[in-house]
C-alpha cells in the first residue's frame, strides 16, 4: 500500500528498501531452465544459435514472471492500469485522466528518446512544464518509467537539460504502446539501461557533438 519513497516518512530509520526487477536475461534462461555459462568468451555455432534464439524470445516475453508463467497478454494491461489508475490518480488526487494517459502512451511508444517538459505540456494541452514534471516523477515513483539526465559536469545544466526516458519491462512496452519493427534498437538500448540499473550503476547520456547512449 506503499510506495518506495513513502517508506521513509512512516518507518524513518526502520526500514532497508530491496528494489526488484523483473527477470534479466540471465534470470530469464534460470526460469527456463537453461544451463548457460553466458559469461564464457567462446561459444560454439549452435550455442550462438541457441542463445540467439532465447535472446529474441525474451526480447518478446519481456522478464514478469506472472506472465512468463500464465502467457496471458491481458496481464500487461492490467499491470499498467493499475499502476497508472491506483499508484498515480488514486494516490495523487489527478483528475485530467486524459493527460496522464497520454503521457504514459507516448513514453511507451518513444523509449529511449529525448522528451522536453516544455515541448510535452503543449502536446498534452496542460499549463505548466511543472505539471509534466511532477507526473514524470509520479511515473518513475511507481516503477513504470525512468528519466536520466544528460551528462554535464554543470549540476544545473544537468537538471534543466532534456531527459532520456526508458521503461521497467521490454513487453510492457510492446503491448501498451506504438511500437514498429524499426525500434529494435531501442528496445535493446531499454534492455541494457534496466540491467545497469538492476546492478545499481548512476546512468546519464552524453551528447554534445556525438552521442553516447
Amino acid at each position: 500500500s506503499m510506495l518506495s519513497k513513502e517508506l521513509g516518512t512512516h518507518l524513518t530509520g526502520r526500514y532497508i528498501g530491496i528494489e526488484l526487477y523483473p527477470f534479466s536475461f540471465k534470470e530469464f534462461l534460470s526460469f527456463k531452465k537453461v544451463d548457460f555459462n553466458i559469461n564464457k568468451k567462446n561459444f560454439n555455432t549452435l550455442e550462438k544459435a541457441q542463445i540467439n534464439q532465447l535472446f529474441d524470445e525474451f526480447v518478446e516475453t519481456g522478464g514478469f514472471p506472472e506472465y512468463l508463467f500464465n502467457q496471458n497478454r491481458e496481464f500487461f494491461h492490467f499491470l499498467y492500469n493499475d499502476i497508472l489508475y491506483r499508484d498515480i490518480m488514486v494516490r495523487y488526487k489527478i483528475t485530467k485522466e486524459k493527460s496522464i494517459k497520454e503521457l504514459g502512451f507516448y513514453l511507451a511508444s518513444n523509449i529511449g528518446q529525448e522528451i522536453s517538459y516544455n515541448k510535452l505540456k503543449n502536446m498534452l494541452g496542460l499549463g505548466s512544464s511543472n505539471t509534466v514534471m511532477e507526473y514524470c516523477n509520479y511515473l518513475e515513483n511507481s516503477f513504470l518509467s525512468f528519466f536520466i539526465n544528460k551528462y554535464d559536469y554543470s549540476l544545473k545544466k544537468q537538471i534543466y537539460s532534456n531527459k532520456k526516458h526508458y521503461f521497467i519491462d521490454q513487453a510492457l512496452v510492446k503491448n501498451i504502446g506504438f511500437t514498429s519493427s524499426e525500434n529494435k534498437g531501442s528496445i535493446l538500448e531499454n534492455i541494457v539501461f534496466i540491467e545497469l540499473k538492476r546492478r545499481g550503476a548512476d546512468i546519464y547520456f552524453h551528447k554534445d557533438k556525438k552521442e553516447c547512449d
